[in-house]
């Protein structure tokens, strides 16, 4: 399904839209302008790209960090109660070394 452009969903700026150019030696800078924006163009977007457009808009609008977690955690170590493991912390950083190479 094409997706229509309006102008108001694209606005490049003075410097973005004019681009130098090589030009002869001797002669100044050429800059060309694009051309004028025709209301009637489309762009139509692969199914990849409607699919990325809508897994970010759901990142967008998911919690980055478990604030449960966090509380419990904090809760936690302020009680005396959070268990730490050593070894398992040394076993992980190790994994993730490898996972790096």
């Amino acid at each position: 399904m094409p997706e229509k452009i309006t102008s108001g969903s694209f606005r490049p700026t003075e410097a973005a839209s004019a681009r130098r150019t090589d030009a002869k030696p001797g002669s100044g800078p050429v800059l060309r302008r694009p051309a004028p924006h025709d209301a009637g163009d489309t762009v139509e977007l692969t199914h990849s790209a409607k699919l990325m457009s809508r897994l970010e808009d759901a990142v967008a609008g998911s919690s980055i960090v478990d604030a449960g977690r966090v509380r419990s955690i904090k809760d936690a170590l302020a009680a005396g109660t959070y268990a730490i493991d050593p070894d398992r912390i040394a076993e992980r950083m190790i994994r993730a070394e490898r996972e790096l190479r």
